[in-house]
């Protein structure tokens, strides 16, 4: 087809129009669609939330499977007590921290309990299928949904096969990997009764969403609540146990079956097994089943409940009962998983009475290790070790901690407290990891002796042992000074002798100092009915030398105190201790570089004497044990106290796995295993003080270390010379959300500060950095479990306003007081170079240039002082209003009354075209501002200004004139927050009453002043008053007490200057300090009248899109008219 030239050319005169049209619209919203991509929200995929178990609702019969992919397990569902509803959440579970989260996905199963759920490793997925979904007992209704649920998108998805089981609950699932399908056995398709139950075999292939009926002739008896697991070695699936309404009534069922996937087999073996319900987990690791239970009837009372541990071998087809001495309470109903990254067997939850009104929720969580046989309460701290060798019975025994070779080392002490007491003479070694005391018997080693204390040097690698009593306790004269070290690594006894040590004594309390590689000795026992000692030594053990450094300030004298290192905040603390005549709970704290005791107040009363007590470095905790409740020790408590060196509180925690209570026992931390160790300690007073030799491990999981953002992307923009921080969110962590973001900000990479707090926002402008500084910035996201990963580091920087095309800049600032004082003048002259960055058309002092104006030879010092300034074209202008300093003379009491030597250094003759006008009171008008220039030092009694009645008539007459903006200038100001002035306080109130007739809003915008040497800006009626006295004289502190201050008002300690810049009629003014900090801000909207100037072509946003709005009228209205005339030709 042919077109037309004219019709070609219409096309393209439109086809341009509209691209230039759309061209202009797009480059115009391009900024706003910008600020609306900033405003996204943070992609965090859910809202979840992690929790303690105890803030999941109490249920019972869910089904609980591990993820090893996100090694996290999963459980969805469960009914409440007495089946009365179901639950239709999903939670995780992470072992390595101890939470839960309940993930609430969007999208959920049918509510649900007695489900069938296993995990496909092969496809990283949660499969569930079935389960019970009526909201009472009596009204049985199950469904046969299949459903699976990815953890990595909190998702689940309804799989909806084409062919399914049957609808039931209470079967059994597991995933054969190897065929890579999952194989589902038996279950009740109503209730629990005879016609109810089954024994099909189906097996689902995931990939293919397909259900395939596998049932053969010969296979299991129908049945509910079976154990079924895969044994990855044997390539076998084992089923054990269950109940059935097969015969006379409910029965458990104790047979053994494998199955075999590949030739669709079940197996009987022949084997005596657990007579119980309960259920099991495939240990990897151990190649071992682990069966946990349960109930011996169907009745699930609580006299037929049980809390045995089994282990089934399939290569051996061998069941084996272990024997456990801390084991899970009983209950029926738990369920077990394995967890493949910890090792660890898991049992969550069960029921402690099946009578079906009276049913209780077991709500625990605990963790079986099948290779040392222990059960351990995830939620429990204290875990009894049961050692292979233990040292045996002992109190007076200290424990020490040596980081180097990972072992706890004790020695000697005594097996009993008092009078029939007999001593050990030996030195025994502790592994935490292997579980195992060792007796070193060391060549040669100290004499045996009780209450002797010990600590550690990390950097010598050595044990530093002092005091002591070599008889028992009460064998004063048995007490010893000896000093000894020992060495692990050489097993190592040595009796360093110094020349010189503290007197003989026993129960003193040692630690060792890392940061001045010294040991620091306090107090202890001299014997018989005298006090304790209250003295401080140190010991170096390079020079081998004590030193008493005992000081006027100290703690009470006290034994058995409690003393260990700091790490953290490098300093020593001491807790607790007897002063033989009462208990004594204080907390001090040492320093040994300052050699000075400072009393940490707790803000909770704490445990007293006789406790065991470790530092857990990981947590910054303080853990304490135990103890007596009488100073005759015949009352002892099991308690295990926490205490928060930030917070200052003591808070008790209660767990039924506490040690039995003891006093003197020995506690210390262990950094590798990041376990507190005791080992020991005495019993009661009745029980003759006889000592225990059981060895505990304490595990702080309250604060642990918990899933968390990683770092966003950050980037930096100036925009009007603003810094505009941007960054997008971190990836999305299933479990938790996005709170907020920290700002850091540093002068130097990688050292930061923290100068904002957001909330979940994606943008930041930093108002307060310096002009002309380079900055460091990184950014971090907050969440309900703390502060992820810093950002990258980007740097900004604020370049110094240049003023052009109608921007006017003028500096105001005071009180510099040049003179003699050469700190005085650098502070001066680096303000001078620092404003003049700004390219200042103007500049204008509030007064006291000098310290001594009235003196002549002064002015030259003034004008050394601003020799940077020296570089000023004739275009910028110097103005100033007179201070008290400028007359004051070198003699006390005489001053320059008509400022002579002032008047004789400026020339501001050019602005004095009024009458009542003079060199220090006169007006002038810049770029629409009108200036006025007061003298206020002068012509005042006592704290009381009058204004001269020249001057005021002239003030009066020039106020009463139209200004668009007017700013006056006085030395001395309105208000003060001296407040330790009172005379500056009554000037102020003295200068408001003079002018407060003439300085309102209608008149005066901004007040100006010095005299007062800080920042100061307050809002009366209108009116700003700032006083800017920042300019080098030694600076006041100020005060929102007893003084002028009111709510809203700004002040600052800092050296600075006032940078004013008039731009389109908005005036703009930035307090700086000296060091680039910007101190306040404010901005005057019109100000003054503004018409552009602009003649580069430019044109604003609401002119462009006038433009491209007539280009296109034009177009389409020329293409109309030539259209119609083509068309009548």
């Amino acid at each position: 087809m042919k077109i037309e030239k004219w019709k070609f050319t219409a096309l393209a005169v439109i086809l341009v129009c509209l691209m230039v049209s759309c061209s202009f619209i797009g480059f115009l919203d391009s900024t706003y669609r910008l600020t609306l991509d900033n405003r996204q929200n943070s992609g965090v995929v859910d809202e979840t939330l992690t929790s303690t178990l105890d803030d999941i609702p109490l249920r019972m019969s869910t089904d609980f499977v591990y993820d090893s992919e996100s090694d996290k397990a999963i459980f969805f569902g469960g009914a409440t007590e007495n089946l009365h509803a179901d639950y239709e959440d999903t939670w995780s579970y992470d072992f390595n921290t101890n939470t839960w989260t309940n993930m609430s996905p969007s999208v959920n199963p049918p509510a649900s309990d007695f489900n069938q759920m296993v995990y496909h490793s092969g496809e990283d997925k949660v499969v569930l299928f079935g389960g019970h979904v009526s909201g009472a007992a009596d009204n049985w209704l199950n469904h046969n949904e299949t459903w699976t649920y990815d953890y990595n998108t909190n998702t689940w998805t309804d799989m909806d096969p084409v062919l399914a089981p049957p609808a039931i609950a209470g079967g059994c699932m597991a995933y054969d990997s190897e065929s890579n399908l999952i194989v589902l056995f038996a279950g009740s398709t109503n209730d629990w009764v005879e016609d109810g139950m089954i024994s099909e075999t189906w097996t689902y292939d995931l990939g293919t969403n397909t259900w395939t009926n596998v049932t053969t002739s010969s296979q299991p008896s129908p049945r509910s609540w079976s154990s079924l697991a895969y044994d990855i070695e044997s390539d076998y699936i084992v089923l054990h146990g269950g109940w059935t309404t097969e015969g006379s009534g409910w029965s458990i069922l104790t047979d053994t079956w494998t199955y075999d996937t590949n030739i669709n087999t079940w197996t009987e073996i022949s084997v005596v097994g657990p007579t119980i319900l309960g259920d099991f987990a495939y240990d990897s690791e151990s190649d071992l089943i682990v069966f946990w239970g349960g109930t011996a009837d169907m009745n699930e009372l609580v006299e037929d409940l049980r809390s045995e541990t089994w282990t089934y071998d399939t290569n051996t087809e061998t069941w084996e009962q272990m024997v456990n001495e801390v084991k899970p309470p009983v209950r029926s109903r738990g369920e077990l998983v394995y967890d493949s990254e910890s090792d660890k067997i898991l049992l969550f939850g069960g029921i402690l009475d099946g009578g079906w009104e009276t049913e209780e929720v077991v709500h625990d969580c605990w963790s079986y290790d099948l290779n040392n046989n222990l059960w351990n309460n995830v939620d429990w701290d204290w875990q009894e070790m049961t050692p292979i060798n233990s040292p045996g019975t002992r109190t007076g025994s200290p424990l020490v901690y040596d980081i180097e070779s990972d072992r706890m080392v004790v020695f000697s002490g005594w097996d009993n407290l008092y009078y029939s007491g007999s001593r050990y003479n030996d030195t025994f070694t502790y592994d935490y990891n292997m579980n195992t005391w060792t007796n070193m018997s060391p060549a040669t080693q100290p004499t045996g002796r009780g209450g002797h204390a010990m600590a550690y040097s990390q950097r010598a690698d050595t044990i530093v042992m002092f005091g002591g009593s070599i008889g028992h306790q009460t064998a004063y004269d048995k007490f010893n000074a000896e000093t000894w070290t020992y060495d692990l690594n050489t097993n190592t006894w040595t009796n360093k002798s110094p020349s010189n040590n503290p007197s003989p004594r026993a129960f003193a309390s040692l630690t060792y100092d890392n940061k001045s590689d010294v040991f620091v000795l306090f107090g202890g026992w001299p014997g018989g009915w005298g006090n304790a000692y209250h003295d401080t030594w140190i010991y170096n053990l390079t020079s081998n030398t004590w030193t008493n450094v005992t000081t006027s300030i100290h703690p009470a004298g006290s034994l058995l105190a409690s003393m260990m290192y700091d790490y953290k905040d490098d300093r020593i603390l001491l807790i607790g201790g007897n002063s033989w005549e009462e208990f004594n709970n204080e907390i001090w704290v040492y320093n040994v570089t300052d050699n000075l005791w400072t009393e940490l107040i707790a803000t909770t009363l704490g445990p007293q004497f006789g406790i065991g007590l470790a530092f857990d470095l990981q947590s910054d905790l303080i853990v304490a044990t135990g103890g007596p409740l009488d100073l005759d020790e015949s009352i002892f408590v099991s308690e295990t106290w926490i205490y928060n060196l930030t917070s200052g509180q003591w808070n008790t925690t209660y767990s039924p796995n506490n040690p039995p209570h003891r006093s003197r026992m020995s506690l210390a931390y262990d950094i590798e295993s990041d376990r507190i160790i005791m080992y020991g300690g005495a019993l009661p007073d009745g029980t003759e003080g006889d000592a225990i030799g059981d060895t505990w491990a304490y595990d702080y999981r309250v604060n642990p270390v918990m899933d968390n953002y990683g770092p966003p992307e950050l980037d930096i923009t100036v925009d009007d010379n603003e810094l505009i921080l941007t960054w997008t969110p971190p990836e999305p962590v299933v479990g938790i959300s996005i709170q907020g973001y920290n700002i850091y900000r540093g002068d130097v990479s990688s050292e930061y500060e923290l100068i904002a707090e957001l909330g979940n926002v994606l943008t930041y402008t930093d108002k307060t950095a310096g002009f002309g500084i380079t900055y460091h910035y990184a950014v971090s996201a907050l969440s309900e479990n703390g502060e992820g990963e810093l950002s990258n580091e980007e740097i900004g920087l604020r370049q110094i306003n240049k003023h052009d095309n109608g921007i006017f800049n003028f500096i105001v600032y005071g009180d510099t007081r040049a003179g003699d004082d050469s700190a005085v003048a650098a502070i001066h002259n680096d303000l001078v170079s620092h404003y003049l960055q700004h390219d200042p058309e103007m500049i204008i002092h509030s007064g006291d240039m000098v310290y001594h104006g009235g003196e002549a030879e002064q002015w030259p010092l003034f004008d050394a002082s601003i020799s940077a300034i020296a570089d000023w074209d004739s275009e910028i202008e110097f103005f100033g209003a007179v201070g008290n300093h400028e007359w004051y003379t070198n003699v006390y009491g005489v001053t320059d009354e008509d400022f002579s030597a002032y008047r004789d250094y400026f020339d501001f003759s050019s602005v004095i075209d009024e009458e009542g006008e003079t060199e220090l009171n006169y007006a002038f008008d810049r770029q629409g501002i009108h200036f006025v220039i007061l003298n206020t030092v002068n012509d005042w009694t006592d704290e009381t200004y009058t204004c001269p009645t020249t001057q005021m008539e002239w003030l009066e007459a020039d106020l009463a004139e139209e200004h668009n903006f007017t700013i006056v200038i006085t030395h001395y100001p309105s208000y003060s927050i001296l407040v330790d002035r009172p005379d500056r306080l009554a000037q102020a109130a003295s200068l408001r009453e003079e002018f407060e007739d003439l300085f309102t809003p209608d008149s005066v915008d901004i007040v100006f002043s010095g005299h007062n040497h800080y920042y100061y800006r307050t809002v009366r009626d209108g009116v700003y008053y700032i006083t800017a006295a920042g300019g080098g004289a030694p600076l006041y502190e100020s005060d929102t007490v007893d003084t002028d201050w009111i709510s809203g008002d700004i002040r600052s300690e800092k050296y600075h200057y006032c940078v004013c810049s008039l731009n389109e009629g908005d005036l703009v003014i930035q307090v700086i300090a000296l060091d680039g900090i910007v101190i306040d801000s404010m901005t005057f909207t019109d100000a003054v009248q503004y018409t552009s100037t602009n003649t580069t072509g430019g044109i604003d946003q609401s002119t462009m899109i006038m433009y491209v709005v007539i280009i296109s009228v034009v177009a389409v209205v020329i293409i109309v008219v030539v259209l119609f005339i083509k068309k009548k030709k």
